[in-house]
């Protein structure tokens, strides 16, 4: 801490890959009042072009704490002060940010908004990954939502990302068990169509 308030007096304006880790450390040892400090500190210095003062891990490291302490409602504020901050240029949230808040709402069942965030990234000038993807199909396929594994499936198709066989698999394999054989194989002819190659390796 002795250290942490040297630097900060002396209020230097370092990269955020710096002020991360120290943001990490606050928050593992639980120097909460410290911590908000810093994120805020770091906001009012995002000055690009001149000075990037935050970036997405920045972000996912308050948002992973409120999660951790239960304040769902807080976590979505913090998200949502990417672009907000009164004073400051905007950040622009980026696929990796969306990604964890999306991890966070899957792990705490909290679906609806898991879908929100997934829409909200889709209508942005942002393409959802195959971690985006992945990320909800598992979870859905954890509660055997089975329509919904489908759909979210069908989406990754029309998006021509590659799938890995072993995760396509396991995919096909489930909804064929209940049921959806000539849905399953409409996505296979969907993903052949996209590559020659085909986007389902090796399977």
């Amino acid at each position: 801490m002795e250290s942490y308030k040297s630097w900060q007096e002396r209020n230097f304006k370092v990269v955020p890959a710096t002020c991360n880790t120290i943001l990490e450390v606050l928050v593992k040892y639980g120097k909460k009042e410290a911590s908000w400090a810093l994120f805020e500190h770091m906001l009012d210095n995002h000055t690009p072009p001149t000075h990037q003062g935050v970036n997405s891990d920045t972000f996912n490291t308050m948002v992973n704490e409120c999660f951790k302490e239960g304040e769902f409602e807080e976590a979505i504020n913090i998200f949502k002060k990417a672009g907000t901050k009164p004073g400051s240029k905007p950040f622009q949230m980026d696929v990796a940010g969306y990604n964890n808040i999306i991890a966070r709402f899957c792990e705490n069942g909290m679906m609806k908004q898991a879908e929100e965030f997934f829409a909200a990234l889709s209508a942005k000038c942002l393409t959802p990954d195959v971690t985006t993807f992945r990320t909800l199909i598992d979870t859905y396929l954890k509660a055997e939502e089975i329509d919904d594994v489908l759909r979210i499936f069908n989406k990754m198709a029309d998006a021509g990302l590659r799938v890995v066989a072993s995760f396509g698999t396991r995919v096909f394999d489930e909804l064929i068990k209940n049921g959806k054989a000539v849905e399953s194989a409409e996505i296979l002819t969907k993903m052949g169509n996209k590559d020659p190659k085909a986007r389902l390796l090796n399977l």
